[in-house]
């Protein structure tokens, strides 16, 4: 995953330190967001020496707000940025070297699945949908025993029970979608995002262009669309045509997308999260998106998978 830059994550140019109309509330606000986006972005895997520099960072924003002038607000505002622009280059720096030497953990892949499955699993019962487990089954349990014995055959099974799995959550959503014409249109404009990402990555993805036009047709009569059995009629058509591409890993990532987005706005909901962490979840996710769009899919799952533990262990603590 390349770590966003810390200026280009804020969208900020160099604050007028020396004004005196700077607001240290506003120096607050700027230097929490980078604390959160490290933390986000946060991993195992890079050196203590990032945990040390984020320590010394959220200790200085602290500073920041208990600061009694604004002089001492800006003193603590550059500390503050520096250690986190540190942090940020350490990172990056991290996983330039050691990109090559990623392996996949097929254990806690198939562990994903499973509790992926369940949920999906649990979805369909609430919404009535007959499902054929059998083949999903079978699948599960031979991945199991290849990973269990080591076997190299075990990644192309779990790229098949991916597959099959994409295929199911979106049958879900379009029983979702008939409940009612809200959800239904709900459906369709997340819908008609998802298309836009796979038409617009569509040669990363060996997308061909009579499929990239078919798509593109189906996005377009949906982005239109009011009436909900016309809404399910384009995304059945949507997702038969994907079904013949090899698509199964982007249709992964977006449903765990969207569950992101739905969880993001429950913890925001109950008060869980505040309004800066909310931002920095939903900038972290749209770059995401991006990444999506052009293909980066590895990239978009580390993302992912960062965001995802972060707000768990936010709502562990505060829930």
């Amino acid at each position: 995953m390349r770590t966003i830059p810390l200026l280009a994550f804020l969208g900020m140019a160099v604050i007028p330190l020396a004004g005196a109309e700077t607001d240290t509330s506003a120096l607050y606000d700027i230097a929490k967001q980078a604390q959160i986006q490290v933390e986000i972005q946060i991993s195992p895997s890079h050196p203590s020496e990032v945990r040390d520099l984020l320590d010394q960072g959220t200790a200085s924003v602290n500073a920041i707000n208990n600061s009694t002038d604004h002089d001492e607000a800006a003193a603590h505002f550059l500390a503050a940025m520096q250690v986190f622009e540190k942090a940020f280059r350490l990172m990056g720096e991290a996983e330039a070297s050691s990109i090559e030497d990623v392996t996949p953990d097929h254990s806690e892949d198939l562990a994903r699945m499973e509790r992926y499955y369940d949920q999906l699993n649990y979805l369909a019962s609430v919404y009535d949908l007959d499902v054929d487990n059998a083949g999903l089954d079978s699948l599960f349990e031979q991945a199991r025993t290849q990973v269990g014995n080591g076997e190299s055959e075990a990644a192309q099974t779990l790229e098949s029970i991916k597959e099959m799995l994409a295929v199911l959550r979106e049958r879900i959503g379009v029983a979702a979608a008939e409940e009612d014409r809200t959800r239904a249109l709900e459906y369709a404009v997340r819908y008609t995002g998802k298309l836009d990402r796979l038409v617009a990555g569509a040669d990363t993805l060996g997308i061909p262009q009579e499929a990239v036009a078919d798509l593109q047709r189906i996005r377009d009569q949906l982005a239109a669309a009011t009436d909900p059995s016309t809404i399910i009629s384009l995304i059945e058509e949507a997702i038969s045509i994907k079904q013949d591409l090899d698509l199964a890993e982007s249709d992964r990532l977006e449903v765990w997308m969207w569950q992101m987005e739905d969880t993001i706005e429950r913890l925001s909901d109950d008060d869980i999260i505040d309004n800066l962490e909310y931002n920095a979840a939903t900038i972290s996710l749209d770059r995401c998106k991006e990444m999506l769009t052009d293909g980066d899919l590895d990239k978009a799952e580390v993302r992912l998978g960062q965001i995802n533990d972060w707000l768990f262990d936010l709502e562990q603590s505060r829930g």
